[in-house]
């Protein structure tokens, strides 16, 4: 290919992750969404990462009264304020910009004084980087377990929070964090039963805002040198599929649901070594392995591999517990469900935590109480890697 420096990620998805959307939206769901959203008074939050931009950018093509749309980071705000003038100038008069972060933010305050009538929740903290200090880690829960759930009703009508599939049986604290949160959102539910709510959980959004096939894109067309986890399995769905997948978890059908993408169409986790290899092909380059950086040659990429276990890292992904849940499968349709369950005190549990002044005394409060979890003794922490 003449021009390497320009592959688009879309070009890449198509020819390695998915042809089209597996999890597209029907006319007769996109009807129902339409009479969800009409004139109401919707809160986005985490509206400008990759799954909640792209979510607020559709959004734009419902009627509503008042769209609200909170992230803590003022350029991407400005970003997104740009986007949507030219894009739809005429609905800009409807939006809100608010700079907060949303463990900073009183939710409970902000959706009585706003009316919010439709929550729909993105914020999160989704890297086990964040596992590597006590400060981060305490972060995490409270963005990911704590401080998104309101506490009353309020005038909700619909309450939907994104988790993901490091929720299930999970070795990090990331992933606890988020099955904290879905119990937290279970917890809601049965208090306030007149509200909708519902929550979906993801396989690896291929190129979003950090991931690691983002950082291997710009490290190829940067010719720099990266590094390579050996051992990793991953699912992968496209920015569109996920945004298709929230849409779905709103149906009235799915009301205190999980959603999960249909087994039916992710078939298969793909090794990461495989997909670099591939994503590289499409470059024109064949990968090289070697122990230290190296300046990229015109037909071999330097690529360091790593065989060791890293801290937080599943080697593979699901999407379900087998011993503790039943995904219903839907005929003719691109998602199963779960039911969301409570099984604890989320609340009770992430306080306690934070009151905690280590990570070792962290790791042995979550080892004690969350049966799944247990932390592995040989590890590289994630940072070690390039």
């Amino acid at each position: 290919m003449k021009n390497k420096k320009f592959i688009t990620t879309d070009f890449i998805e198509k020819k390695l992750i998915s042809k089209k959307n597996r999890f597209k939206v029907t006319k007769k769901e996109i009807n129902e969404i339409k009479k969800l959203f009409l004139r109401g008074n919707i809160l986005i939050s985490g509206a400008c990462g990759s799954i909640g931009k792209a979510f607020t950018i559709r959004m734009l093509n419902l009627n509503y009264k008042k769209l609200y749309l909170l992230d803590k980071n003022e350029n991407s705000l400005t970003e997104l304020n740009r986007e949507i003038l030219i894009k739809s100038k005429s609905k800009i008069k409807k939006i809100k910009f608010i700079c907060s972060d949303i463990t900073s933010l009183d939710i409970d305050e902000f959706l009585l004084k706003n009316k919010i009538s439709i929550y729909l929740n993105f914020a999160a903290i989704k890297h086990v980087r964040s596992e590597e200090s006590l400060e981060s880690i305490k972060y995490m829960f409270r963005t990911n377990g704590l401080s998104f759930c309101p506490s009353k009703k309020h005038r909700l009508k619909i309450f939907f929070s994104v988790s993901s599939d490091k929720a299930v049986n999970s070795t990090s604290m990331l992933g606890v964090s988020k099955y904290l949160m879905e119990q937290n959102l279970a917890d809601y539910s049965k208090k306030f039963p007149s509200v909708f709510v519902s929550s979906a959980r993801f396989a690896n959004v291929a190129f979003s805002n950090g991931s690691y096939l983002e950082y291997i894109k710009k490290r190829i067309e940067n010719k720099i040198t990266f590094g390579l986890p050996m051992r990793i399995s991953r699912y992968f769905i496209t920015i569109e599929e996920a945004i298709s997948i929230c849409f779905k978890s709103i149906l009235k059908k799915n009301k205190n649901k999980i959603i999960i993408p249909s087994s039916k169409l992710i078939k298969k986790d793909i090794k990461l070594e495989r997909l670099v290899k591939a994503i590289l092909n499409i470059y024109g380059y064949n990968i090289y392995f070697t122990n230290k950086i190296l300046k990229v040659k015109p037909k071999y990429f330097p690529v360091i591999p790593n065989n060791t276990e890293l801290e937080g890292q599943k080697n593979f992904e699901e999407f379900f517990d087998l011993k503790k849940e039943k995904p219903i499968k839907l005929i003719k349709d691109s998602v199963e469900v779960i039911a969301l369950k409570k099984e604890l005190n989320s609340n009770i549990k992430i306080k306690k935590l934070l009151n905690l002044n280590s990570k070792e005394k962290i790791t042995k409060y979550l080892e004690k109480e969350i049966s799944f979890f247990s932390t592995k003794k040989k590890f590289k922490i994630v940072s070690q890697i390039i």
